[in-house]
């Protein structure tokens, strides 16, 4: 897995970019997917949706841990949405959404989920990661992210959304570790968006 370095020696805490030239995979048409990733739009979710787009993706498991804002839009945009919440918001999001067809909200902690679902059954996971506090620990296990592996469908993609604070609480290089011994190859980081975050990208390997 090709992974950025942690922090700067100029530009303590944050998360470094890296050139996304690198693509997604090893082929041209995932590598021409996130073209001028670093430069998207204003908002990480408008990148995310132009990204799932360009990979011709159908369904995507959403892995949110705030207001379930992720989950909507990119059920607004068309896709088929399974999102995992536990967050104190989870219940009354859930309620929202019953009757919107193909979306699904699971209460459920997203490491439960994961080892449970069905394998091959998602093209891309949308997860937010957040902070060390914030986001469930297991994100930066590396069984986790092997059964979120396994749910993916070859080729499949991870995107996401990052804060500077995952360096500033020392969750960067866990997280990093844990993706790779995962078996997640050429990580891209994107800029920094208006929102403070940024958004990464991993394939799962063919």
């Amino acid at each position: 897995m090709t992974c950025p370095q942690t922090d700067g020696p100029g530009n303590p805490g944050s998360l470094p970019s890296q050139d996304a030239s690198i693509g997604l995979g090893q082929d041209g048409d995932r590598q021409a997917s996130v073209e001028d990733f670093s430069k998207g739009p204003a908002s990480h979710l408008e990148t995310a949706v132009d990204v799932l787009r360009r990979e011709k993706v159908e369904r995507v498991l959403v892995l949110d841990y705030s207001d379930g804002a992720a989950a909507v839009r990119l059920h607004g945009e068309g896709f088929d949405v399974v999102c995992v919440d536990c967050g104190s918001r989870a219940v009354g999001l859930a309620r929202a959404v019953l009757r919107a067809p193909g979306l699904e909200m699971v209460i459920s902690n997203p490491a439960a989920f994961a080892a449970q679902a069905r394998s091959a059954s998602f093209d891309a996971v949308f997860a937010d990661v957040r902070d060390g506090s914030g986001a469930p620990a297991a994100y930066l296990s590396a069984d986790f992210w092997e059964d979120i592996r396994r749910l993916l469908r070859s080729g499949g993609l991870i995107l996401a959304k990052v804060t500077d604070e995952l360096p500033a609480v020392g969750s960067w290089g866990p997280f990093q570790s844990a993706l790779a011994s995962a078996g997640f190859t050429a990580m891209v980081v994107s800029e920094r968006y208006a929102c403070g975050a940024r958004l990464l990208a991993t394939s799962r390997a063919r």
